[in-house]
């Protein structure tokens, strides 16, 4: 497989869609990792790329991939783990440190939550787990294993 035809299977891993936000995909978008990929040399000096399989493959928007890399964690991309946990520390920042964020609570536009963050690649939508309605309204819940809520509208 080529270059090209590569980039279009992994495109179509989730129908156009970040596999991290869900958000539609736009023409620059970028391949992340699931597991971060290394370059190595041999001791023959021979360069080898470990986890580079096209399986290991996601599409992402730029904003996602952009904020997976982080060199101050010692490593060129988060894995999924520090993402999240830097997803959270980021808005907890915004939290204490941003007035407008502050504001926006106060006046209802955001509504804070506890749920844990799952990314679009682990949601009932691409994994084929069956939504229920939860009798609030249109809102839909996933099976018990995901916890998921959709609301009307979204």
């Amino acid at each position: 497989m080529n270059k090209q035809e590569e980039r279009e299977f992994i495109y179509s891993k989730h129908k156009g869609r970040c596999a991290f936000c869900g958000a539609n995909l736009e023409d620059k978008w970028h391949i992340s990792p699931i597991v971060p990929t290394e370059t190595v040399v041999t001791k023959k000096g021979d360069i080898e790329k470990i986890n580079d399989e096209i399986e290991n493959k996601l599409p992402s928007c730029v904003s996602c991939n952009l904020s997976r890399i982080q060199l101050s964690y010692g490593e060129k991309i988060m894995t999924l783990d520090k993402f999240k946990a830097s997803l959270l520390f980021s808005f907890e920042t915004m939290l204490k440190q941003n007035p407008d964020y502050k504001k926006a609570i106060r006046y209802g536009l955001i509504t804070e939550t506890k749920k844990k963050i799952i990314f679009y690649f682990e949601s009932c939508e691409v994994t084929g787990h069956d939504w229920k309605t939860t009798g609030l309204g249109n809102d839909l819940r996933c099976c018990a294993k995901c916890d998921l809520v959709e609301t009307s509208g979204n």
